[in-house]
């Protein structure tokens, strides 16, 4: 799911909403498609009922919550979010949360990519990923690879992610995460698709890069990447 953009009042802010993809949609397709999908919710921390649909969502089954700050435009360092980190280590709920640069959607406020601003959360107990490990997705981007490195040695429930980490604009974090053994150990697997893994030629040999290259399934090729570059 992908809850919509709300202000500090807790008011539903449609202007500035871009995608808005509901709980109940997922919870409904989840009971479809049993088998294959699980249930991740996406509730704004500054919504009014943001405690009390994070609980209906327990009920229903979600195993994480997804945000994107820089999209959903709120803080994760705000006072407001404090309520909703207690009930989240409470319930024992992952929480997935975007770091670093973003392309896909519409920037409201670039400030709050950094990973540090989820310090609160870690505090508080909640397991934390931190998807793109904070890096840069154009060259433009802040560079928060080095603030999450620190994180995950610091936080026993910090974790992060290697969504669109095939992209040339963040692989640079492959060498980075692989030779530090504590934070190698603390990264989990994501796709972020339909973004097009490429095969990182400083990292990978031409010639196996050329092999994955002819990998047309992405979902696969993407897995086939980082299982040569040692996951």
């Amino acid at each position: 799911a992908f809850d919509a953009v709300h202000d500090r009042e807790g008011r539903f802010d449609e202007a500035n909403t871009h995608l808005y993809v509901t709980n109940d949609y997922v919870i409904e397709l989840c009971a479809r498609h049993p088998q294959r999908m699980f249930f991740a919710a996406s509730i704004h921390p500054y919504r009014r009922d943001a405690v009390a649909e994070l609980e209906r969502c327990a009920a229903a089954g979600t195993c994480a919550i997804k945000w994107l700050p820089i999209v959903q435009n709120f803080n994760p360092a705000d006072p407001l979010c404090e309520r909703f980190y207690e009930a989240l280590a409470a319930l024992r709920i992952p929480l997935l949360c975007h770091t670093g640069g973003e392309q896909s959607l519409p920037n409201l406020d670039k400030s709050v990519a950094d990973p540090l601003l989820l310090v609160p959360a870690l505090k508080r107990g909640v397991t934390v990923i931190m998807a793109h490990c904070g890096t840069r997705s154009t060259p433009a981007d802040t560079d928060y690879l080095a603030a999450f490195v620190r994180l995950a040695k610091e936080f026993q429930h910090c974790y992060g992610d290697t969504a669109a980490l095939s992209l040339p604009t963040r692989s640079y974090a492959y060498e980075v995460i692989l030779k530090e053994p504590i934070v190698r150990d603390k990264i989990i697997h994501g796709s972020d698709w339909p973004i097009i893994p490429v095969p990182p030629g400083m990292h990978i040999r031409l010639i196996d890069a050329i092999k994955l290259w002819s990998e047309t399934n992405w979902l696969k090729r993407d897995v086939l990447i980082k299982r040569a570059l040692g996951f």
